[in-house]
Protein backbone atom coordinates (compact mmCIF):
# COMPACT_ATOMS: atom_id res chain seq x y z
CA UNK A 1 0.00 0.00 0.00
CA UNK A 2 2.88 2.22 0.69
CA UNK A 3 4.61 1.70 -2.33
CA UNK A 4 1.65 2.17 -4.18
CA UNK A 5 0.58 5.42 -2.44
CA UNK A 6 4.74 7.20 -2.76
CA UNK A 7 4.02 5.79 -6.64
CA UNK A 8 1.18 8.08 -6.87
CA UNK A 9 1.71 10.64 -3.88
CA UNK A 10 6.13 10.81 -4.05
CA UNK A 11 5.97 13.48 -1.71
CA UNK A 12 4.05 12.09 1.04
CA UNK A 13 6.26 11.93 3.85
CA UNK A 14 4.52 9.20 5.91
CA UNK A 15 4.62 6.66 3.09
CA UNK A 16 7.98 7.63 1.91
CA UNK A 17 8.67 6.92 5.47
CA UNK A 18 7.44 3.51 5.88
CA UNK A 19 8.54 2.38 2.72
CA UNK A 20 11.96 3.07 3.62
CA UNK A 21 11.63 1.29 6.70
CA UNK A 22 9.84 -1.52 5.50
CA UNK A 23 12.47 -1.75 2.74
CA UNK A 24 15.24 -1.70 5.60
CA UNK A 25 13.70 -4.69 7.06
CA UNK A 26 13.36 -6.79 3.96
CA UNK A 27 16.76 -6.18 2.89
CA UNK A 28 17.83 -6.95 6.61
CA UNK A 29 15.96 -10.00 6.66
CA UNK A 30 17.46 -11.06 3.17
CA UNK A 31 20.91 -10.03 3.96
CA UNK A 32 21.14 -7.96 0.88
CA UNK A 33 24.09 -5.27 1.32
CA UNK A 34 22.70 -3.73 -2.10
CA UNK A 35 19.05 -3.29 -1.61
CA UNK A 36 19.87 -2.68 2.25
CA UNK A 37 22.69 0.13 0.91
CA UNK A 38 19.73 2.00 -0.98
CA UNK A 39 16.87 1.84 1.47
CA UNK A 40 19.20 3.26 3.99
CA UNK A 41 20.37 6.24 1.35
CA UNK A 42 16.32 6.32 0.86
CA UNK A 43 15.94 7.26 4.58
CA UNK A 44 19.08 9.39 5.55
CA UNK A 45 17.13 11.54 2.55
CA UNK A 46 14.57 11.59 4.96
CA UNK A 47 16.70 12.17 7.91
CA UNK A 48 18.28 15.42 6.17
CA UNK A 49 14.65 16.94 5.43
CA UNK A 50 13.35 16.37 8.89
CA UNK A 51 16.76 18.36 10.14
CA UNK A 52 16.06 20.90 7.50
CA UNK A 53 12.06 21.17 7.88
CA UNK A 54 11.77 20.63 4.28
CA UNK A 55 8.89 17.82 5.15
CA UNK A 56 5.17 18.67 5.30
CA UNK A 57 3.89 16.79 8.22
CA UNK A 58 0.77 14.29 7.02
CA UNK A 59 -1.55 14.30 9.33
CA UNK A 60 -2.42 15.38 13.30
CA UNK A 61 -3.33 11.20 13.63
CA UNK A 62 0.01 10.46 12.91
CA UNK A 63 2.43 11.04 15.94
CA UNK A 64 5.69 13.40 15.13
CA UNK A 65 7.05 11.23 17.52
CA UNK A 66 6.21 8.12 16.85
CA UNK A 67 7.83 8.63 13.11
CA UNK A 68 11.01 9.86 14.96
CA UNK A 69 11.65 7.01 16.28
CA UNK A 70 11.28 4.61 14.03
CA UNK A 71 13.99 6.52 11.73
CA UNK A 72 16.23 6.13 14.73
CA UNK A 73 15.45 2.71 15.80
CA UNK A 74 16.27 1.72 12.11
CA UNK A 75 19.84 3.73 12.42
CA UNK A 76 20.69 2.30 15.68
CA UNK A 77 19.24 -1.55 13.68
CA UNK A 78 22.01 -0.94 11.10
CA UNK A 79 24.58 0.32 13.24
CA UNK A 80 24.49 3.79 12.19
CA UNK A 81 24.24 5.44 16.04
CA UNK A 82 27.43 8.60 15.03
CA UNK A 83 25.23 9.62 11.90
CA UNK A 84 21.93 10.13 13.51
CA UNK A 85 22.86 11.79 16.60
CA UNK A 86 22.65 15.47 15.13
CA UNK A 87 19.12 14.55 14.36
CA UNK A 88 18.46 12.45 17.53
CA UNK A 89 19.60 16.20 19.14
CA UNK A 90 17.52 17.89 16.61
CA UNK A 91 14.28 15.85 17.72
CA UNK A 92 14.88 16.15 20.97
CA UNK A 93 15.24 20.27 20.86
CA UNK A 94 11.78 20.09 18.94
CA UNK A 95 10.46 17.65 21.95
CA UNK A 96 12.59 18.32 25.18
CA UNK A 97 9.77 16.38 27.36
CA UNK A 98 9.51 13.31 25.11
CA UNK A 99 11.41 10.68 27.06
CA UNK A 100 11.86 8.62 24.59
CA UNK A 101 13.76 10.44 22.08
CA UNK A 102 15.90 11.34 25.36
CA UNK A 103 16.95 7.68 25.58
CA UNK A 104 17.43 7.40 21.78
CA UNK A 105 19.62 10.57 22.09
CA UNK A 106 21.29 9.01 25.30
CA UNK A 107 22.39 5.99 23.16
CA UNK A 108 23.39 8.01 20.51
CA UNK A 109 25.59 10.36 22.42
CA UNK A 110 27.30 6.82 24.10
CA UNK A 111 27.99 5.57 20.74
CA UNK A 112 30.14 8.86 20.17
CA UNK A 113 31.64 8.21 23.16
CA UNK A 114 29.97 11.56 24.72
CA UNK A 115 29.92 10.14 27.80
CA UNK A 116 29.25 13.15 30.00
CA UNK A 117 26.49 14.14 27.79
CA UNK A 118 25.20 11.04 27.27
CA UNK A 119 24.79 11.06 31.53
CA UNK A 120 23.25 14.57 31.57
CA UNK A 121 20.69 13.69 28.60
CA UNK A 122 19.77 10.57 30.97
CA UNK A 123 19.54 11.38 33.89
CA UNK A 124 17.24 14.57 32.39
CA UNK A 125 15.16 11.45 30.92
CA UNK A 126 14.59 9.77 34.31
CA UNK A 127 13.41 12.89 36.36
CA UNK A 128 10.64 12.80 34.01
CA UNK A 129 10.15 9.05 34.14
CA UNK A 130 11.36 7.18 36.48
CA UNK A 131 9.89 3.36 35.05
CA UNK A 132 11.29 3.73 31.54
CA UNK A 133 13.41 0.85 31.40
CA UNK A 134 15.58 1.67 28.27
CA UNK A 135 16.58 4.76 30.56
CA UNK A 136 18.05 3.01 33.33
CA UNK A 137 20.33 0.76 31.26
CA UNK A 138 21.30 3.13 29.10
CA UNK A 139 22.12 5.61 32.13
CA UNK A 140 23.81 2.47 34.07
CA UNK A 141 25.92 1.99 30.65
CA UNK A 142 27.29 5.49 30.86
CA UNK A 143 28.10 5.63 34.63
CA UNK A 144 29.70 2.27 33.69
CA UNK A 145 32.00 4.03 31.05
CA UNK A 146 32.87 6.80 33.04
CA UNK A 147 33.87 4.87 35.67
CA UNK A 148 31.39 5.23 38.27
CA UNK A 149 30.67 1.71 38.70
CA UNK A 150 28.87 1.55 42.15
CA UNK A 151 25.88 4.46 40.52
CA UNK A 152 26.19 1.89 37.37
CA UNK A 153 25.56 -0.94 39.64
CA UNK A 154 22.64 0.70 40.95
CA UNK A 155 21.03 1.47 37.54
CA UNK A 156 21.40 -1.77 36.31
CA UNK A 157 19.34 -3.53 39.66
CA UNK A 158 16.67 -1.10 38.87
CA UNK A 159 16.45 -2.07 35.26
CA UNK A 160 16.49 -5.97 36.19
CA UNK A 161 13.53 -5.85 38.67
CA UNK A 162 11.81 -3.86 36.07
CA UNK A 163 12.67 -6.17 33.06
CA UNK A 164 14.17 -9.61 34.57
CA UNK A 165 14.90 -10.98 31.12
CA UNK A 166 16.37 -8.74 29.83
CA UNK A 167 20.28 -10.67 28.49
CA UNK A 168 22.36 -7.48 28.43
CA UNK A 169 21.30 -6.01 31.55
CA UNK A 170 22.58 -9.41 33.28
CA UNK A 171 25.92 -9.53 30.98
CA UNK A 172 26.63 -5.32 32.44
CA UNK A 173 26.22 -6.90 36.05
CA UNK A 174 28.18 -9.43 35.48
CA UNK A 175 31.03 -7.21 34.40
CA UNK A 176 30.62 -4.55 37.05
CA UNK A 177 30.28 -7.89 39.81
CA UNK A 178 33.56 -8.58 38.46
CA UNK A 179 35.18 -5.44 39.08
CA UNK A 180 34.03 -5.82 42.59
CA UNK A 181 35.46 -8.68 43.03
CA UNK A 182 32.24 -10.49 43.91
CA UNK A 183 32.86 -13.31 41.53
CA UNK A 184 30.13 -16.20 42.66
CA UNK A 185 27.76 -13.38 42.35
CA UNK A 186 29.32 -12.42 38.42
CA UNK A 187 28.88 -16.18 37.49
CA UNK A 188 25.21 -15.90 38.53
CA UNK A 189 24.71 -13.09 36.49
CA UNK A 190 26.44 -14.37 33.21
CA UNK A 191 24.62 -17.72 33.45
CA UNK A 192 21.14 -15.87 34.03
CA UNK A 193 22.38 -13.45 30.37
CA UNK A 194 22.49 -17.20 28.96
CA UNK A 195 18.99 -17.96 29.45
CA UNK A 196 18.02 -15.20 27.77
CA UNK A 197 20.77 -15.13 24.79
CA UNK A 198 23.77 -14.65 23.51
CA UNK A 199 26.08 -12.31 22.22
CA UNK A 200 29.39 -10.94 21.78
CA UNK A 201 29.45 -8.82 24.82
CA UNK A 202 27.94 -12.07 26.66
CA UNK A 203 31.09 -14.22 24.64
CA UNK A 204 33.53 -11.24 25.95
CA UNK A 205 32.18 -11.22 29.51
CA UNK A 206 32.32 -14.95 29.49
CA UNK A 207 36.21 -15.08 28.75
CA UNK A 208 36.48 -12.25 31.06
CA UNK A 209 35.11 -14.18 33.78
CA UNK A 210 36.49 -17.74 33.26
CA UNK A 211 39.96 -16.03 33.71
CA UNK A 212 39.04 -14.98 37.13
CA UNK A 213 37.90 -17.68 37.95
CA UNK A 214 40.15 -20.51 36.02
CA UNK A 215 38.00 -22.39 34.75
CA UNK A 216 35.23 -22.78 32.27
CA UNK A 217 31.42 -21.16 32.81
CA UNK A 218 28.81 -23.89 32.09
CA UNK A 219 25.53 -22.54 30.35
CA UNK A 220 22.23 -23.94 30.72
CA UNK A 221 19.04 -23.70 28.87
CA UNK A 222 19.20 -21.61 25.48
CA UNK A 223 22.94 -21.78 25.17
CA UNK A 224 24.31 -22.62 21.92
CA UNK A 225 27.99 -22.41 22.95
CA UNK A 226 30.53 -22.43 25.76
CA UNK A 227 33.76 -20.71 26.37
CA UNK A 228 36.77 -22.85 27.62
CA UNK A 229 39.35 -21.56 29.74
CA UNK A 230 41.59 -20.95 27.03
CA UNK A 231 39.44 -18.94 25.58
CA UNK A 232 38.01 -20.72 22.57
CA UNK A 233 34.35 -20.96 21.82
CA UNK A 234 33.09 -24.36 22.01
CA UNK A 235 29.54 -24.79 20.07
CA UNK A 236 27.81 -27.62 21.21
CA UNK A 237 26.03 -29.69 18.49
CA UNK A 238 22.27 -29.02 18.19
CA UNK A 239 21.19 -32.55 19.00
CA UNK A 240 22.78 -31.95 22.53
CA UNK A 241 21.65 -28.04 23.17
CA UNK A 242 19.92 -28.01 26.29
CA UNK A 243 16.30 -27.03 25.95
CA UNK A 244 14.04 -23.89 26.90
Amino acid sequence: IHRLIVTLRPAYFWSRLRLALLDCKIAQSTDDQDALATAIGKLEEIAAGLMEDMEPWPSPLVSRITAYTDVIDMFMRVGRLSRILPLAQRLVSDEPESVELLSKLGICQIDAEQYEAAIHTLEYARSLDLSHGDVRYRLAMAYYRTGRRDEALAEVRVFLAKMPHDHFGYVLLCNLLLDRGETDAAELALQRAGEFGSSREMEQATTRCSGVLGRSIQFGAGVDFYRDFDGSVIRIPEPFRPSL
